[in-house]
Parts: structure tokens; C-alpha cells; sequence
């Protein structure tokens, strides 16, 4: 896959994973906390990719010249907020499983045979009384990551619409579309 069309798949498959995953809430309790592990499976690529500085993903953290454009800075800053606001509303969902028995419970729905002795159904409130009031907390912060993703949204189509519709077709922006750098080869802005 060329670079652009490698970010455009990610970036599809993190938006339609969290989108399963805030929308199953708590209708769905084990495919909720299984679309939480692959947006934390897919958080954690992102990070990786970011230390490796892969080619077509752009950088989380600005460089020193972008800082210098507000426009492009803000933008880098609302989709790092998404990004913080996406990990510290699955840090909490974490706490709030007994991860052994979701594994084994998932696990066991593709292979019966490996259900392991978990010592009872699955739950997610098997922790102290604390984290059952943290289910509310869970459940802003996952508010708070869908109200980032709607500035993210909103500072694309307000400052960056040649790059939003891009995105959306799969064809690679023009150099204008960019306000925050030099461009690689991708046309997406690496800085």
C-alpha cells in the first residue's frame, strides 16, 4: 500500500472501532470491552509509528517551525487531545472489567473449549465500590473523546478542507492543503 492509502486504512479503522465501541456502551458489556482493547491495540500502532516516524503517518507532536502557524498547531493539538482523550478513557475502561474473564469469555465464543475457571460470568463491575462510581467517570471521558473528535472534524472542514476531503476519496491533497509545514512525498505534512 502506498503511505497515504496506510494512514487513510488507520485512521478508518480507529474512527469505525471507537464509533463501535461508544455506540455498544453498555448494551453490548463484552463487545464493548473487546472494541476497547483493539482501539488500545490500535492507540498503541499509533504510538509506535510515531516513535519510527513512518513514512505517510504524519507526527502527533508538532515540530518547532509549526508551532510558529496557530492554525496548524491548533490543529495538531485537537487531534492529540482526541488521541489523550480516546487512552485515558480506556485506562479507566480497563479498571472497570475483570479483563481475566472478558479474555476467556471472548476467547472462549471462538473456541469453546478454552473457557478458562474464571470463577464466574463475566461482569463489569467485579472491582471495588470506587470504580463502580467510575463508570460514570468512563462514560464522560468517552463524552469528552467524541466532543474532540467533533473539534477535530471541525477544525478540518473550517481550515484544512482540501486535506478532510482527501482523506475521504483516497486521492493525495495538493500542496495548499497544508498550513502547518513542508510536505513529504505523500503530500501530507510532515512537521
Amino acid at each position: 500500500m502506498k503511505p497515504f492509502s496506510r494512514f487513510r486504512f488507520y485512521h478508518w479503522v480507529l474512527a469505525l472501532v471507537f464509533a463501535a465501541a461508544y455506540l455498544t456502551g453498555e448494551d453490548a458489556e463484552l463487545a464493548h470491552v473487546w472494541l476497547g482493547y483493539g482501539l488500545l491495540l490500535l492507540l498503541g500502532l499509533r504510538l509506535l509509528l510515531a516513535l519510527f516516524n513512518t513514512r505517510g503517518f504524519p507526527r502527533l507532536w508538532p515540530s518547532g517551525p509549526a508551532w510558529r502557524k496557530p492554525v496548524g498547531a491548533l490543529g495538531r493539538m485537537v487531534t492529540l487531545s482526541a488521541l489523550l482523550g480516546f487512552a485515558a478513557t480506556l485506562g479507566l475502561g480497563l479498571t472497570l472489567v475483570d479483563n481475566r474473564a472478558a479474555l476467556s469469555d471472548g476467547v472462549a465464543k471462538l473456541i469453546p473449549a478454552a473457557q478458562a475457571d474464571t470463577g464466574g460470568d463475566f461482569s463489569p463491575r467485579t472491582l471495588s465500590r470506587w470504580l463502580s462510581e467510575s463508570d460514570e467517570v468512563h462514560e464522560a471521558l468517552a463524552n469528552a473523546a467524541l466532543a474532540l473528535v467533533g473539534g477535530h472534524l471541525a477544525w478540518l472542514l473550517l481550515f484544512n478542507r482540501r486535506q478532510a476531503w482527501a482523506l475521504v476519496r483516497g486521492s493525495a491533497p495538493t500542496q495548499a492543503a497544508s498550513t502547518d509545514g513542508p510536505r513529504s512525498r505523500t503530500g501530507w505534512s510532515r512537521s
